[in-house]
């Protein structure tokens, strides 16, 4: 295989950068069809440098337009309304029950349905800054209680993701459960997980389907957990407050 070029092997390249020069390299390979070596003016240059050359260029690219989607989002984000949330569903529901992770509940217990009614304050503030053009960490308190006598008090927090005119919301909370005549959760501490997806309006009033599950977290031996379906409406606190202050 045969290369045109000359120059100063000493210095790499006659008179200066590679940018000066192109290479000029055969198309007909011998032997295995493919050249170790590249010639320019002089010099040897591996293949694999210009394969670093292409990555530090698709990683710059990257950057580049990381950089433009960071420009594009929201400079600084305002505390939304704090939300009253009035919500009622099915506990102990049969309907949907994936029975895996943490919405497992055990199937050696009999199911109690009952219906379920929830109040909660979900406050305005977000507790993540940083993440604010994206998603709002809130925090909330509520109880809740069903038609066979249960109460549960429960509080925590809550991540606001807008998505368009809908909202999704994964929360988590803990508190202190009573049966009441309903199911035995195995323990007066509870912990709460849901998941919950909503459509806002223009005036900041909310309409949601909410899937939860509470159980114990295995701190007792007895948990049998339990799977609520819900329908929320949030409305702005300052809605009541102003009629009340009226």
């Amino acid at each position: 295989m045969s290369y045109q070029g000359g120059g100063n092997r000493r210095n790499g390249v006659a008179g200066g950068g590679l940018s000066e020069y192109a290479p000029v390299v055969d198309t007909l390979h011998s032997g295995s069809g493919s050249c170790r070596w590249c010639r320019v003016k002089g010099s040897r240059v591996r293949p694999k440098s210009w394969r670093l050359v292409v990555k530090t260029k698709v990683v710059a690219a990257c950057l580049g337009l990381m950089g433009l989607v960071a420009a594009a989002a929201p400079a600084a984000a305002q505390d939304d309304p704090a939300l009253i949330s009035i919500g009622g569903g099915l506990y102990d529901q049969t309907s949907i029950n994936p029975g895996f992770l943490f919405l497992r509940v055990s199937p050696n217990d009999k199911h109690m349905q009952a219906a379920d009614f929830r109040g909660e304050y979900r406050f305005g503030n977000s507790l993540l800054p940083l993440i604010e053009p994206y998603a709002k960490l809130k925090p909330w308190v509520g109880a809740e209680a069903t038609s066979d006598g249960a109460v549960y008090g429960v509080g925590g927090i809550l991540v606001d993701i807008p998505l368009g005119p809908f909202v999704f919301t994964p929360s988590f909370g803990a508190g202190l459960y009573s049966s009441g005549s309903g199911k035995n959760l195995g323990a007066p501490i509870e912990f709460r997980s849901m998941v919950e997806l909503g459509y806002q309006f223009e005036n900041q009033s909310r309409f949601s389907l909410g899937y939860s599950h509470i159980s114990n977290a295995n701190i007792t031996t007895t948990n049998p957990g339990s799977n609520i379906l819900s329908v929320y409406y949030h409305v702005p606190a300052n809605w009541l407050l102003g009629q009340l202050g009226q």
